[in-house]
């Protein structure tokens, strides 16, 4: 579950639903699996790891928000 890039995840129908980015993603997600041992969406149980997945999106906007604090 945790190598599906949250664009697949959070699809609503419009436009093309997998590019480029998203295998860049996957292939990041299988790098730190392969560093660390562990997924990078962790979770309690499977539908906590799904939900932290899908939710990464939300935290890629608010850290670009905060790079442009000081722009």
């Amino acid at each position: 579950m945790g190598f599906v890039a949250p664009e697949v995840l959070n699809y609503d129908g419009s436009g093309p639903v997998y590019d480029e980015e998203c295998d860049v993603f996957s292939i990041g997600c299988i790098f730190y699996f392969l560093y660390t041992g562990k997924s990078l969406f962790e979770g309690r149980n499977q539908k906590d790891s799904y939900l932290k997945n899908k939710n990464c999106l939300e935290l890629e906007d608010r850290l670009s928000e905060l790079n442009h604090i000081d722009d």
